[in-house]
């Protein structure tokens, strides 16, 4: 049973809330290519929004992402627990200028 008289002994599975400077560091894969959430365009939120089935109403569908907005449905997602497809920028290969492969990003 879980002890629930202590505030910080209660676990707070997919309460998780990012704040704005949190959520603009965040990326995701847009054609292959990591793409940061505050620079994303309104059709590369889109379409990842699609993606993560992050819901919205259908008045809200294809409309333009201004920053509160993006913010506001990523929040909306992670209160209900939806796992979002972020990627580490660590993980997220840079192409190698000496040839044609491409070498994995390192703690920089």
């Amino acid at each position: 049973m879980i002890d629930t008289s202590n505030v910080g002994s209660v676990e707070r599975a997919g309460l998780e809330r990012l704040n704005p400077r949190q959520i603009a560091r965040k990326l995701f894969l847009c054609e292959g290519q990591p793409v940061s959430v505050l620079d994303a365009t309104d059709e590369q939120f889109e379409a990842f929004r699609i993606a993560a089935r992050i819901p919205v109403s259908e008045k809200e569908e294809g409309k333009r992402w201004s920053w509160d907005n993006r913010c506001r449905a990523i929040n909306h997602a992670l209160k209900y627990g939806l796992k979002l497809p972020f990627v580490e920028e660590d993980s997220v290969p840079i192409p190698n200028k000496n040839n044609s492969e491409e070498t994995p990003r390192t703690g920089l």
